[in-house]
């Protein structure tokens, strides 16, 4: 495990991670280089972060050693309320039984990049309220030989009169202790065991021949997203440093390890000895690893559907490993999402929490498309089980009434929002990649009849059988071989992805396991058939309450139903009070949850709230005037034309008449645009007002979307409406081209 000092210097402030020393090795395989991390410039635009590797024997005279702890490695850059600060993990607990060296951060330490002031803190000064007499006999000795020579260097002083960080800032190191933050220095816990595997093979080119390196085939991998490192946003300069670096360069820097990647959600591990023909007799491992996604991630009723990226709320990638010492490993993935929608939710509601759509279902059609697009390249077949209510019009068309009913904005309930769901699926038109199965969990289980979840597996698997589980085993000669690939992944959802969802990809994963593990390996080792269920089991229940945690502020509910198959009184008792706290975390402190979650991962960017930071490169202004020059070439201009409208409608129905003359223009120009404002869209009588009537919008709506598709050009792409708000008596739709939808979100 490598440990880092930390230096620090005020002329200018630079703050330098140092190695610790190792002892034994050798000279050549010693780090003889720091990394220095400081401010270029600040200004509204961006942020320039100064990264160097600088020797050690030349370089570091002009820092001072904290006498602090080591530290584990960089999580990355914070802005905080004008403060920027270097985020160190400074502690961390082990993962048990774990073959890998996997780490739970516990403690987070910030660094100001601006001043010396938060050097140090109150846990640095544990005995200062002695005197120096005393100080002696109460203060542990402390062993320091592991500083060895950096033990000569300059110690910067402690003072009694520290500065305190401010509120928010204490706020936000107390939000990263408790985030289920795990890293792993010698395994990579951001990519499926079948990811790392498909990496090694895409490196077809042996990076070290000069032949590859002319190709930057290396390169050009560093360049892929990292989906599932919960830290990216606080890397980015980190990142950029690293892909300004040579093959050789970069390859050292990884072996430094000075630079953490993060993921938030679970990682969990248990060990089995167990009788098998193997000469070594080793443990069977079990290890789940559920990898919650960075990209939209919030509180519960904050943050619900897709964004116009395709990234959903409360997405993670669930995968449990099996294994046994270096013989073979199994692994098995398994994923969740919120409904790709534009949907919200209010927290604060009597009775069951009503759901409404911010953008048509058609207009939700390019995210949801490239949500799936990104699925289906890193998975293969994606098979939908959709957990919500059951849909009333499975199999046969939904009628126009309800679809413009759900599109108009109206508030609606778990079923309507499933039929929503279901006519998205039909509309992206890719049947052959993506399967759906509608199972309405609360009806099938009704009365504590969860056995009926069986009638979901007897469904389902034909699917199993043929994505597979990914699988590798040792050769003779003593090289692991893939023999079997998972060809695609079952996508769970219910409402908010957590407890309904918990019990059906435990169902699912556990399944999968047990007929691999006894059709593969009980002609090796004795399998015991009830450890593996229950050990399986409260993996599951342990994943799904830290998940449940970081979105509801509580444990899952229907944890005795993941664990045992069966639920009772005391397991009714346990949800009834986690409903409780739900209610009132998200009545009183996800406000405060989302504001810290916002500034760390990088979203509300445009106030300010969380600013990017920016490698400075000293050959930048060269590389501008190059793309400046080619800029013509590779980028196009396309003029959008906008057209809006108001209307009073005096309370009246749609009719077609005037028609032509309201929207003449909008049709001769072709409007790609079109925003249109209605007031009086209801009688302003106290009954229409108080009940929110919402029938003549509904007909207004449709009325004038088919006259805009009947006249334009054929030529010309299809409207669709975008969204639809109504205020009383007040309405505004927007509408585009189908073709259009894309950039009118943007």
């Amino acid at each position: 495990m490598q440990r880092f000092l930390v230096f620090t210097s005020e002329t200018p402030r630079a703050i330098g991670i140092v190695p610790l020393y190792q002892e034994g090795l050798p000279d050549s395989e010693k780090n003889h280089q720091f990394l220095s991390i400081s401010l270029e410039s600040i200004s509204n635009q961006k942020i320039l972060v100064s990264i160097r590797l600088l020797d050690i024997y030349s370089n570091l005279d002009f820092f001072e050693r904290l006498d602090i702890d080591p530290i584990y490695g960089i999580a990355g850059i914070i802005y905080d309320e004008q403060e920027v600060y270097l985020s160190l993990v400074s502690d961390a607990d082990p993962i048990q039984n774990s073959v890998n060296e996997i780490f739970r951060v516990t403690k987070i330490r910030l660094l100001s990049l601006l001043t010396g002031d938060f050097d140090y803190n109150s846990t640095d000064f544990p005995y200062d309220q002695y005197s120096d007499s005393e100080n002696e006999f109460y203060a542990p000795k402390v062993d320091n030989s592991y500083l060895g020579p950096y033990s000569m260097y300059n110690v910067k002083k402690k003072t009694s009169f520290y500065r305190n960080y401010n509120v928010r800032s204490f706020k936000l190191i107390s939000y990263l202790e408790k985030a289920n933050l795990y890293f792993s220095q010698t395994y990579d816990l951001t990519k499926s065991q079948q990811e790392q595997e498909l990496d090694k093979l895409s490196n077809i080119f042996d990076p070290s021949s000069p032949e590859s390196e002319q190709t930057n085939f290396w390169h050009l991998q560093r360049f892929k997203r990292n989906r599932f490192r919960w830290n990216n946003f606080m890397l980015e300069s980190f990142i950029q440093f690293q892909r300004r670096m040579s093959f050789s360069e970069y390859t050292l820097f990884q072996k430094r390890k000075y630079i953490l990647n993060l993921i938030q959600g679970y990682v969990g591990c248990y060990e089995s000895y167990t009788r098998a023909n193997y000469s070594d007799n080793a443990p069977i491992s079990y290890m789940m690893i559920s990898r919650l996604s960075a990209s939209r991630i919030g509180a519960r009723f904050l943050t619900r559907g897709i964004d116009d990226y395709g990234n959903v709320a409360n997405s993670a990638e669930t995968e449990v490993v099996v294994s046994s010492g270096n013989r073979w490993s199994l692994s098995y993935v398994i994923i969740r999402g919120s409904i790709p929608l534009f949907w919200t939710q209010q927290g604060i509601q009597i009775g069951s929490h009503k759901a409404e759509l911010t953008r048509s279902i058609d207009a939700s059609v390019p995210a949801a498309k490239r949500h799936f697009s990104e699925l289906i390249t890193h998975y293969g077949m994606v098979h939908i089980i959709n957990l919500v209510k059951a849909l009333a019009y499975e199999g046969t068309t939904v009628p126009k009434s309800f679809l413009n009913s759900i599109d108009s904005g109206n508030s609606f309930g778990e079923l309507e929002l499933g039929i929503a769901y279901d006519v998205l699926t039909k509309k992206l038109n890719l049947h052959e990649l993506i399967g759906f199965t509608a199972f309405d969990y609360h009806q099938k289980v009704k009365g504590g009849q969860f056995d009926n979840i069986s009638s979901l597996m007897n469904c389902i698997a034909p699917v199993m059988n043929r994505q597979r589980i990914f699988m590798k085993k040792m050769n003779s000669d003593g090289l692991f071989s893939v023999e079997s690939w998972q060809y695609g992944v079952f996508r769970v959802n219910c409402l908010d992805c957590l407890d309904r969802t918990n019990v059906v990809q435990s169902e699912i994963a556990v399944a999968v396991l047990y007929t691999t593990l006894f059709e593969r390996f009980s002609a090796e080792m004795q399998l015991n058939a009830g450890e593996i269920n229950s050990v399986l089991r409260q993996l599951f229940v342990e994943s799904g309450n830290a998940l449940s945690k970081l979105y509801t502020g509580t444990s899952a509910l229907k944890t005795t139903v993941t664990s045992t198959g069966k639920s009772g009184l005391s397991g009714f008792l346990s949800d009834a009070s986690k409903t409780i706290g739900r209610f009132v975390q998200s009545s009183f402190n996800d406000k405060n949850k989302q504001d810290i979650i916002d500034t760390v991962v990088g979203n509300k960017q445009e106030s300010s709230q969380s600013r990017r930071f920016f490698y400075y490169d000293p050959n930048f202004d060269e590389f501008k005037k190059c793309l400046s020059a080619r800029m013509a070439k590779s980028t196009r201009t396309e003029n959008i034309r906008f057209f809006s409208t108001t209307f009073n409608a005096g309370g009246q129905g749609c009719s077609n008449r005037g028609m032509e003359s309201w929207f003449g223009d909008a049709i001769r120009t072709k409007a790609n645009v079109i925003m249109i404002s209605m007031q009086e869209v209801v009688n302003l009588s106290v009954s229409s007002v108080i009940s929110a009537d919402t029938k003549n919008r509904i007909v207004w709506t449709d009325m004038i979307l088919r006259f805009l598709n009947a006249s334009r050009d054929p030529s010309f792409d299809e409207y669709v409406l975008v969204a639809s708000e109504q205020l009383a008596g007040f309405t505004f739709d927007r509408r585009c081209r189908r073709a259009d939808k894309k950039r009118e979100s943007s």
